[in-house]
């Protein structure tokens, strides 16, 4: 009970996650528990009790929203964003809209912000980059609407900067320039340590591409050159002159 009581009173300063919040109850229960009815025993205890019947309306009806998403049928060639709002209009038909907005209300808001996020990126091109960037910081603050804390969490330093920097990238054909951005970016979101990792990655990175298509080449001019015995060669010696070679090109390249 007072864990699953922390939970309620968890859920109720972080609003809009209740969906989560059930599945996180439930795992407090074991296999012969009657789990609802533990659920409720708490709800029943619970200080706040307007916010506890909220949480019964969602137990009570979730149900019916379970049934009636196995019925909705979509096409894949819809577009995400219609095939997320027939999945809302059935929550809100099946659940009613305050027991939606307690449920879902911080994956809607994230949805939205992802969708929109898109549709900035089709016109990043015709931004500036101050522009790009204002427009995101905008977008964050209308998508994530209440659950700003929250959902600021979720996306977290790498994926602000993750967006950010596709943003900024978008459009962008010169190496110096997209280096450039990419440190500028760095320096804004993570501690000196860190931007010494990434560039310890990216050097590795470079490092590997750079075996890679060295090895392509080295490979492509043993065919050459096989190519050229192949005629004074039987063909089972052959095969074993160039297995032999691949073999040493391999581990010359990939150690």
């Amino acid at each position: 009970m007072e864990a699953m009581q922390s939970l309620l009173h968890d859920a109720q300063q972080q609003p809009g996650n209740l969906a989560y919040t059930l599945q996180q109850l439930r795992q407090q229960c074991v296999p012969e528990d009657d789990c609802d009815a533990l659920i409720r025993m708490a709800l029943a205890g619970y200080a706040d009790a307007d916010f506890a019947a909220l949480v019964e309306q969602a137990m009570a009806r979730l149900p019916l929203y379970e049934s009636a998403m196995q019925e909705l049928v979509m096409s894949m060639s819809q577009p995400p964003r219609e095939r997320y709002d027939a999945i809302h209009a059935l929550r809100e038909q099946t659940l009613g809209r305050d027991v939606t907005e307690a449920l879902f209300g911080q994956e809607a808001a994230w949805a939205e912000y992802q969708f929109r996020y898109g549709e900035l990126m089709e016109a990043a091109a015709a931004l500036s980059a101050t522009d790009r960037l204002s427009a995101l910081n905008a977008l964050r603050d209308a998508s994530f609407g209440d659950y700003t804390d929250a959902l600021h969490q979720v996306e977290g330093i790498d994926g602000r900067y993750q967006r950010e920097l596709a943003l900024l990238l978008a459009g962008v054909e010169d190496a110096s320039m997209r280096a450039q951005i990419i440190r500028d970016l760095r320096h804004r979101h993570y501690p000196p340590e860190v931007i010494a990792q990434l560039e310890q990655r990216d050097h590795q990175q470079q490092q590997n591409e750079q075996r890679v298509l060295d090895y392509q080449q080295a490979v492509s001019a043993l065919q050459q050159d096989m190519d050229a015995v192949r005629s004074t060669l039987s063909d089972q010696a052959w095969q074993q002159q160039y297995e032999q070679a691949l073999r040493q090109l391999r581990a010359q390249y990939f150690p």
